[in-house]
């Protein structure tokens, strides 16, 4: 199964399983330059596919795998992970453009025309990245409602804002809190770049008046 990425990853690292025609088992051997080999990518906003071939040395080798190497211009990356243990399993490299054509929500990739191999394809799902990046201030909108009712917005609060950076304990913000829309309840905190230093964070919001308003966030580098 293969684990989905925010358009825009890099140093993608793809592993999946070659097959073979006659036994449905595992095939191996299989390199950058197997005569036939076609590995064809397609992100779903493409009409038009990019195509490396053996044919064509498009297909470079992996030095090492599970250590990402950007292929050259033009190139992937393409080599068998552990024949034995893994019979089969075959990694794949692509150029980080791959993974960041313009609105693209999937990218397909096909790997087919080696002797003896049944035709592999997968669609790795693409994510919209987060709008937050770490160690960037940033605004978060959030809305409090009275702690009597959990119903009625609140305004005029004196909010206290806090936050948990990944997975540490909460501890009291450096940002500043702000009432954006009187009488509905609506608030602004500006977070600072110390805030926002680190992948997760979980803000909470607090007031004398309200229920604890807590949001978890995701930031990118």
């Amino acid at each position: 199964m293969l684990i989905d990425y925010t358009l825009g990853q890099v140093s993608v690292i793809l592993r999946v399983k070659v097959r073979s025609t006659a036994t449905g088992n595992g095939l191996t051997g299989l390199t950058g330059s197997s005569m036939g080999l076609v590995i064809s990518t397609i992100a779903d906003t493409e009409s038009t596919a990019t195509v490396y071939t053996a044919a064509g040395s498009t297909i470079q080798a992996i030095g090492t795998p599970g250590t990402y190497v950007a292929p050259a211009a033009n190139n992937c990356r393409f080599g068998q992970v552990d024949a034995t243990s893994h019979p089969g399993i075959y990694e794949l490299q692509l150029a980080n453009a791959r993974f960041a054509v313009a609105g693209s929500k999937s990218l397909l990739f096909s790997i087919t025309g080696a002797a003896s191999q049944a035709d592999c394809d997968a669609v790795i799902p693409l994510r919209a990245p987060s709008p937050f990046k770490i160690n960037t201030p940033a605004p978060i909108n959030f809305y409090l409602v009275s702690s009597i009712d959990h119903v009625t917005p609140v305004t005029g609060e004196v909010v206290i804002a806090s936050r948990a950076i990944a997975g540490n304990a909460f501890a009291v913000c450096t940002g500043t809190v702000a009432e954006v829309a009187p009488g509905v309840g609506a608030y602004r905190y500006l977070a600072s770049a110390a805030d926002m230093n680190g992948t997760d964070v979980i803000f909470r919001f607090t007031s004398p008046g309200s229920d604890a308003c807590v949001i978890p966030i995701n930031t990118v580098p």
